[in-house]
Parts: structure tokens; C-alpha cells; sequence
């Protein structure tokens, strides 16, 4: 139910970030036009509110690693897979700084 609107949000942070400009125009017009007057009631307003109703209801570490997936900020950000082994081939340390269950893994 949250993928849709969040995948507009990350669209719409895209067009204002600038990438989308090889497109031309048509992009930017695109975003103006949904969170234009016209439109706000009936698709941006309503997509907040279901994000609002998401950040609510989900785990915040789900919606969290959601939001990080979605807008691409893993890799910016440092993030890597907890369960990922070390290049050093030690099994039972990993770099890891997103939460994790496993007693052997240290997070930070």
C-alpha cells in the first residue's frame, strides 16, 4: 500500500534534484502539474496521508530500510548487509551498521 506513494515522493525529490533534466522540461512540468492546486487534493495530499499512516503503523526500522532502499541512500549513507561476510573470510564478523539479531555480529 506504501510502495505507490513513496515511489512518487521519490520521484518527485528526483525531478527537483535535477535528475531528470535530460528529459527537458517535461519532467519538471509533470511534477508541477501533481502538486499543482488542481490535483493536490486528489493525489499528493491523499499520498501523504498514506505515508503519514504507514510511519504510524509499520516498524520504524522497516520503514526506515524502506525509505533508505527507496530513495538509493544505502550505499550513501554506509549501509551494508548485516548478514554480508567480511572480505577477509572471517565468518563471524561482518561490517555491518543496520541492526541485526545475530549475537556475533557487532553493530554500531
Amino acid at each position: 500500500v506504501v510502495e505507490h506513494p513513496l515511489r512518487i515522493q521519490v520521484l518527485l525529490a528526483q525531478i527537483r534534484a535535477g535528475m531528470w533534466r535530460l528529459n527537458g522540461e517535461t519532467m519538471f512540468r509533470r511534477g508541477w502539474f501533481y502538486r499543482s492546486a488542481y490535483f493536490y487534493d486528489l493525489g499528493f495530499d491523499l499520498d501523504l496521508f498514506i505515508l503519514q499512516c504507514a510511519a504510524v503503523l509499520l516498524h520504524s526500522d522497516e520503514l526506515l530500510l524502506t525509505l533508505v532502499d527507496r530513495f538509493g541512500l544505502a550505499s550513501f549513507l554506509g549501509f551494508t548487509d548485516p548478514r554480508a561476510k567480511a572480505s577477509d573470510g572471517d565468518d563471524h564478523i561482518a561490517d555491518a551498521s543496520l541492526p541485526t539479531d545475530d549475537p556475533d555480529v557487532c553493530t554500531v
